[in-house]
């Protein structure tokens, strides 16, 4: 176990108390109850105004932990990766339904975070909204106790929005609003303004708003960086979906490029590929 969390350096230079609450490896948090955690630090913030903050299994503590003291939450990409909502069919699978249910058993901490104290506080949730897991969470722990929790999507971050945001410069600028309750400027979060990595940002939540077109006219690139971004998929999708047929003849242009890529997808996605090269 650490000494110190994310954060920690942070909330010295700005003179911020601050607690850190440490786990074992791999162990998620599990061993802590809430009433534990609730006679440890509530003789020292009493009275105070507190935060509670962390990220992945820190992301889910905040959240566990922090309704019980009213905290303010900053929890990003919060996950458990021994939470049960995490046991899908492939896992159950791969396992056996009764090594499943004894993981589940020996969870201990309670389920559902509906069930748990909440904080008057709306949460604001920092993820990657196309990160599986983290959504799963967000969508099926989250939402259901705080459907008015304020949520930050962070494109092309992955399980990783933290680093992201230090790349572009905005996780000061977060944890300072935060810290002073006063308003987020989402542009700061973000990268410049014409940089290649700003476009692809732009592409990710346009493809979320369902503009086909204009994701498909961003996100016809070098094959290179869209296989860095992990994104070729999605320039297929949008092409494949979008009502312009310049996309179509444009991608239909460079199919050559794409036989390698291809050729790994799944089944699915070369349909997909075969049908918009194959449009006259």
């Amino acid at each position: 176990m650490g000494t110190s969390g994310f954060g920690t350096e942070l909330c010295a230079r700005n003179g911020w108390n601050h607690i850190y609450v440490g786990k074992a490896q791999q162990s998620k948090f599990r061993s802590l109850t809430l009433d534990r955690f609730v006679t440890a630090v509530f003789p020292i913030i009493d009275g105070r105004d507190v935060m509670a903050y962390g990220s992945s299994a820190g992301g889910y503590a905040a959240l566990y932990y922090g309704g019980a003291i009213n905290a303010r939450i900053l929890s990003a990409c919060p996950r458990n990766s021994h939470h049960p909502i995490n046991y899908r069919k492939p896992l159950i699978r791969r396992f056996g339904e009764k090594e499943i249910k004894e993981k589940a058993e020996a969870f201990y901490h309670v389920i559902n975070l509906s069930d748990l104290p909440r904080s008057t506080h709306n949460p604001v949730v920092v993820y990657d909204r196309l990160q599986t897991k983290d959504h799963r969470m967000v969508q099926k722990w989250v939402l259901p106790a705080y459907p008015d929790c304020k949520i930050i999507n962070v494109p092309n971050s992955g399980h990783k929005p933290l680093e992201k945001l230090k790349s572009v410069g905005g996780v000061s600028h977060l944890v300072r609003s935060f810290v002073a309750s006063v308003p987020i400027d989402r542009e700061k979060l973000k990268h410049k303004p014409g940089s290649i990595e700003r476009r692809l940002d732009d592409a990710v939540e346009i493809f979320e708003a369902g503009d086909f077109d204009r994701c498909a006219e961003l996100l016809c690139l070098d094959l290179d960086i869209l296989r860095r971004a992990g994104l070729f998929g999605m320039y297929v999708e949008s092409v494949f979906r979008s009502k312009n047929q310049a996309h179509k003849s444009k991608f239909s242009s460079r199919q050559n490029e794409f036989v390698a890529l291809k050729d790994k997808m799944k089944p699915k996605m070369r349909r997909k590929i075969d049908f918009i090269t194959s449009i006259p």
